[in-house]
């Protein structure tokens, strides 16, 4: 008769993963990927304010240089509100109204009279528009010379802001004498 050889093999040298463990690695898996998540959504939302805030500051330069330019060769009315600047462009034939009014910076031209001088702007007539669509704060500070009948320099103040953030900017102009 022949004998059977029976051959028990070692449980224990199996090389397998039970299910507490397997568990456990989910559970540190799923941790660290919530983590990772959160960092990135944190990063996405800092790059979409801080571009927002590069294009808010970028429209502010640019209304801010487009205002200089058209300063610069103007007669501007007098006035005593730091919200509101009235000026004729002889240069354009145009008249101009810049407002700075509801957290915005608004602007209207007008030549539909074919203005020469500053007393001919019917700024009654002109209905200002937004300039940009950023959140603009500030002022206009105008000067007059030392004689006092005309003005002699401006300033310009401008805040923008997004979220917690805000960028200054200020520009005085002397103005030309025509």
């Amino acid at each position: 008769m022949l004998k059977k050889k029976i051959i028990f093999k070692d449980k224990r040298n199996k090389q397998a993963f039970t299910l507490i463990e397997v568990v456990v690695a989910m559970a540190i898996f799923s941790i660290i990927m919530l983590a990772v998540t959160q960092v990135f959504v944190s990063i996405i939302k800092s790059y979409r304010v801080a571009k927002r805030m590069q294009r808010n500051i970028e429209n502010s330069q640019y209304a801010l240089n487009f205002i200089s330019k058209t300063l610069r060769t103007s007669e501007i009315k007098d006035s005593s509100d730091p919200s509101t600047l009235e000026l004729f462009d002889p240069s354009q034939g145009k008249c101009f109204v810049f407002q700075l009014k509801d957290n915005h910076l608004q602007w209207a031209s007008d030549d539909s009279n074919s203005p020469t001088q500053l007393s001919e702007c019917n700024f009654g007539s002109m209905f200002p528009v937004n300039f940009i669509n950023s959140e603009i704060t500030g002022r206009f500070l105008i000067v007059s010379n030392n004689s006092g009948n005309t003005v002699g320099k401006v300033t310009i103040n401008l805040t923008t802001q997004e979220g917690n953030k805000s960028a200054h900017f200020q520009t005085t102009l002397s103005l030309r004498n025509h």
